[in-house]
């Protein structure tokens, strides 16, 4: 593999740091947007910066995004790293131990930050169902374009 950014495996690292801060198991939609929500938290008023810097065109990243988080939770489940289970909302995601063991490996710069902005999106956000979640991306997507 000579690309990582983008790719399932980056966005699995993201995930798991994510779910980190999860009270409880969320949908591949629920990740999705809130893995999009941490990553551009300052157009969503949630931080100065956003922590891969500012893009214009990066709500258009997000159809993209829903893809590969589904890749990614696959996998991890697969790898042992992901727990699954089936309620009335749909499919439900959660580290398993080992992957809250492998989470807590993951100790870069970037990883704490994304850790801190992940619980400031989770705390600003656990109210909202997953609908809100994509209504908010696609109000701050159009607000985006008029700027």
């Amino acid at each position: 593999m000579n690309e990582v950014f983008n790719t399932p495996f980056e966005i699995s690292l993201r995930v798991i740091l994510l779910l980190s801060a999860c009270d409880n198991a969320i949908t591949a939609d629920r990740a999705a947007a809130l893995d999009f929500i941490t990553v551009y938290s300052s157009a969503f008023h949630l931080s100065q910066q956003s922590i891969n810097g500012e893009n214009d065109f990066g709500f258009s990243e997000f159809a993209t995004r829903r893809e590969l988080v589904n890749k990614a939770l696959k996998s991890m489940v697969i790898d042992g790293l992901m727990a699954v289970r089936r309620d009335e909302l749909g499919f439900q995601y959660s580290l398993s131990p080992s992957g809250r063991k492998f989470c807590s490996s993951l100790n870069s710069e970037y990883a704490k930050e994304y850790s801190k902005l992940a619980a400031i999106t989770v705390r600003s956000t656990k109210t909202k169902s997953d609908v809100d979640l994509l209504t908010l991306i696609t109000h701050e997507s159009t607000q985006s374009l008029r700027r």
